[in-house]
């Protein structure tokens, strides 16, 4: 097939793809980072500095918290104060860093790195990534980490090409690098990864420069802090949180060595990910002698793969998004590769059954992924429901009412009840208190003068209440209200 037909069917392609994703923004789903980040940036532009009412009671959040995505929350706060509090105020900050990574991608590789028609190839695999599809509309801080990355890597790309002795793109690259950082704490393995890379090149003069860019924008980091909730406060919310995935007494080496060994777990998590995890093996595999001239972009792209379960806390494959680009660069050079290799005149070519077993790869990936992308797009979510919620089972004057609900909850009650706690706040809590438990979780409610419970059915089952009877509340002070549609709804008894 020649390249302007596959161009043409390429567009099709993503023009359907594009239609996909637009229609998968409308009433999209609430993640549960849209709320928990998403209040952060809303006690932000409130108050004028981040706390917790969801997560009330743990490493004394509802008082202050410093351990937030800070760049994130100012962007959600921003936009917060310019179009009011919702849930496309905060979804839409992903969203716009999405877009203008689109175009700096664009910039960088449309006929420079890329043909027309491999600048097609990998857009498709970008807006067809599940990852990606999904996460460019919610309020969490990947997006941004692979923008300002990928700006860093540009520069620092640059920089190693430029052989005058100007320092103004390893500079900038230092400068993007620190608001990866500054966007969130993972975002510290672009400065390790790019320093390494200038080790690796012998360029020491550079790596200075770069590192010394990187600390101005670092700064912003620390913008909260005061000497009350200092860096001991921030030590002591960022270790003694029950939400980070750590083994307690464990010295850092060992479980750094043990999610290194682990990592695997990350790229064979779904099939989503299995599907880039086989398509990228077969891409390196297939064209590695090719993929050595570019060799920068493959030392750059392992240090970020190796790094992030270094210094990470979480195995979500969401991280992934980070180093997404790379990947995809890669696999598209190797498709190059094969495909040049695949017409070439050459009769004993062993690379042409390669270049038939990427395709399948491909094909395998974008399928699998569009499973992925299409169910995203029917998940739908209205606030609306929630206030018709609290309007038939809450009699009283919500804005004196504390009550336990679903995250999603807040949108848009925050600001109709005295304290939304969030459901899963009690099974977090539950991972350093085992009895938080039936009625253990039910007299603890009733000490933080709790007076409405909503629970999913997870969290129910999770807090040991999801079969007790009208009795059974009844003794520990509550009245049952409501068992219907994986929900229960219960009532203290007495509500001062």
């Amino acid at each position: 097939m020649s390249s302007q037909k596959i161009s043409t069917l390429l567009k099709i392609a993503l023009l359907t793809l594009s239609g996909l994703l637009i229609y998968s923004f409308y009433h999209k789903v609430v993640n549960i980072d849209d709320c928990w980040l998403g209040e952060h940036a809303y006690w932000l532009a409130k108050l004028g500095f981040v706390k917790s009412e969801l997560m009330r009671g743990i490493t004394n959040q509802e008082s202050r918290f410093l351990c937030h995505h800070k760049f994130l929350t100012l962007n959600g706060a921003l936009l917060i104060n310019i179009f009011g509090f919702s849930l496309y105020s905060l979804k839409v900050v992903a969203l716009i860093y999405f877009s203008l990574f689109l175009i700096v991608f664009y910039k960088f590789t449309y006929k420079k790195l890329f043909t027309p028609t491999e600048f097609y190839f990998a857009l498709l695999l970008l807006l067809s990534n599940a990852l990606l599809f999904d996460f460019s509309f919610v309020f969490r801080p990947e997006i941004l980490i692979m923008f300002f990355g990928f700006l860093s890597y540009i520069f620092l790309n640059k920089s190693m090409q430029d052989h005058k002795t100007s320092y103004y793109n390893i500079i900038l690259s230092g400068i993007f690098a620190g608001f990866c950082v500054f966007t969130h704490l993972n975002g510290i393995i672009f400065i390790l990864s790019g320093s390494l890379v200038l080790i690796l090149n012998k360029k020491i003069k550079q790596l200075i420069v770069y590192n010394l860019a990187t600390i101005p924008v670092i700064i912003f980091y620390f913008y909260d802090f005061t000497q009350k909730y200092n860096l001991s406060f921030w030590f002591y919310q960022l270790n003694q949180t029950p939400s980070h995935d750590r083994t307690p007494n464990v010295p850092f080496y060992i479980t750094s060595i043990t999610n290194l060994l682990n990592e695997h777990l990350r790229f064979f998590h779904s099939p989503r990910e299995m599907s880039l995890t086989l398509l990228l093996i077969a891409s390196v595999f297939l064209s590695f002698k090719y993929l050595k001239q570019y060799k920068n972009l493959m030392i750059y792209t392992l240090f970020l793969i190796i790094l992030l379960p270094i210094l990470s806390v979480h195995k979500a494959t969401y991280y992934m998004i980070i180093y997404m680009p790379y990947l995809i660069i890669i696999i598209v050079l190797s498709f190059r590769n094969l495909r040049r290799n695949y017409y070439s005149n050459n009769n004993v070519n062993p690379f042409k059954s390669g270049y038939l077993a990427l395709i399948v790869f491909v094909v395998i990936y974008v399928s699998t992924n569009l499973i992925y992308d299409i169910q995203t797009s029917m998940n739908k979510f209205s606030a609306y429901d929630n206030s018709l919620l609290s309007k038939k089972f809450i009699k009283e004057d919500t804005h004196r009412c504390n009550i336990i609900a679903p995250m999603d909850f807040m949108f848009n009650e925050i600001e109709n009840f005295n304290r939304i706690q969030g459901e899963i706040c009690y099974t977090e809590m539950q991972k350093l208190n085992k009895n938080i438990f039936r009625d253990g979780f039910l007299d603890l409610a009733t000490t933080n003068n709790i007076d409405y419970i909503i629970l999913g059915a997870y969290c129910s089952e999770k807090l040991g209440i999801n079969l007790y009877s009208g009795d059974q509340f009844s003794k520990q002070g509550w009245t049952l209200l409501s068992k219907k549609y994986n929900m229960l709804i219960i009532k203290r008894t007495k509500i001062l």
